[in-house]
């Protein structure tokens, strides 16, 4: 199982890097046009940012995805179709709060240094 929970640890900061990257580029494009990318301010936002959400957040979610998956395989004895369904939608819904949670991190960061 431990190779398990490495891959999900990865994918974990993968995800929360792709939002993190997602939002940046909605938000300096939107807000900036495409010249906005081209700035120090981008440069910053993108690394600091991106290393953070993927570090901190990614590694947060990874670990709540752990916690909660091996609490539900002890509830769920003897573990089944229903458990592994039950499993997946509680991935997904980890996912999701990971995504709204970034984004939310990425609009305050954004908000904090360009006060748009």
């Amino acid at each position: 199982m431990h190779w398990m929970h490495i891959r999900q640890g990865r994918a974990h900061r993968s995800f929360c890097a792709l939002i993190w990257i997602a939002t940046g580029l909605y938000l300096f494009l939107r807000l900036g046009g495409p010249e906005s990318l081209l700035s120090w301010q981008a440069l910053i936002y993108f690394v600091v940012g991106m290393l953070a959400a993927s570090l901190v957040l990614g590694s947060f979610g990874a670990w709540a995805h752990k916690v909660l998956v091996q609490a539900l395989l002890i509830a769920l004895r003897p573990p089944g179709d229903a458990s592994l369904g039950l499993i997946r939608v509680v991935g997904l819904a980890v996912l999701v709060a990971e995504a709204a949670i970034v984004y939310q991190a990425a609009l305050w960061a954004f908000g904090q240094n360009w006060g748009r």
